[in-house]
C-alpha cells in the first residue's frame, strides 16, 4: 500500500509540472547476489530472480515531439525502489526523505543526463544510469540500440536491503548491499487525469487510516 501511495505521489507531482509522457520500465533479474562477487542466489533480502520490478520515467513531451535520434536529456522524473533503496528524483539526494537518487549520466559519462533514443515521438531506448552518492547505489539501464548493451536491454541494479539476523542487537537490522543483473523493457503509460489521481490518492490514504484505526482499537 505504501508503494502504491508513493507511485500515486510520483504521478500527481509531475502532472502539474512540465508536460511529460510517462514510461514504465520493467526489470527481471536472472541473477541476484550479495555485492562483492558471491555466486547468484535464489533470494537476497527478499529480492529474487524471475520477479518483475517496475519503475517510472517522465520524459519531456517537447523533447519527444521535436527529436528523432539520440539526445542527452529529456528525463524530467525517475522513480525506482528495490529492497531498502528508493531512487526518487522528486526528493533530495540523501536528505531526510531518504531518497538515493543523486543524479543521472548518459553515454558521455558523469555530468551528462540520460541519453535517449527517440523515434517518431516515442521513447525506444535509454542509457545509462541513475546513481546515488559516490555512484552507489545505482540503476543501470542500457537499451540494445547502444553498443554498451552487447545486444540486449541490460539492467544492473545495486542497492541495499535490511537483514535482522546478522545484527540481532540492532533494532533496525543491518543495511547490506545487493546486486541484481538482468534485462528490462520500456512501456508507454498514458497518464491518468490529475483529478482522478487525486481521488485515488485520497482513497488510498483513507484506506490506510481505517486499517490503522482498526488495529489500534483491538
Amino acid at each position: 500500500m505504501l508503494a502504491f501511495i508513493a507511485v500515486i505521489g510520483f504521478w500527481s507531482t509531475h502532472a502539474l509540472a512540465t508536460p511529460i509522457d510517462n514510461y514504465r520500465f520493467d526489470i527481471v533479474f536472472n541473477c541476484v547476489l550479495q555485492s562483492g562477487g558471491d555466486p547468484c542466489k535464489d533470494d537476497v533480502g527478499g529480492i529474487k530472480p524471475g520477479t518483475l520490478y517496475s519503475g517510472f520515467l517522465g520524459i519531456s513531451s517537447d523533447v519527444l515531439a521535436t527529436t528523432n535520434g539520440f539526445v542527452n536529456g529529456g528525463v524530467e522524473s525517475f522513480y525506482f525502489a528495490l529492497g531498502d533503496t528508493v531512487w526518487d528524483s522528486s526528493r533530495p539526494c540523501n536528505g531526510p526523505s531518504g531518497s538515493d537518487y543523486c543524479g543521472s549520466r548518459g553515454v558521455n559519462g558523469f555530468g551528462s543526463p540520460f541519453t535517449l533514443d527517440i523515434q517518431n515521438g516515442q521513447l525506444l531506448g535509454i542509457c545509462c544510469s541513475a546513481f546515488g552518492s559516490a555512484d552507489f547505489p545505482f540503476v543501470d539501464l542500457v537499451s540494445d540500440v547502444f553498443p554498451q548493451s552487447g545486444g540486449s536491454n541490460v539492467a544492473t541494479v545495486t542497492g541495499f536491503y535490511r537483514d535482522f539476523q546478522v545484527c540481532p542487537g540492532n533494532p533496525g537490522g543491518c543495511r547490506l548491499a545487493v546486486e541484481g543483473r538482468g534485462t528490462f523493457s520500456l512501456t508507454h503509460v498514458p497518464e491518468p487525469p490529475t483529478l482522478a489521481l487525486f481521488g485515488f490518492g485520497l482513497g488510498a490514504l483513507a484506506f490506510v487510516w481505517r486499517r490503522r484505526s482498526a488495529v489500534a482499537r483491538r
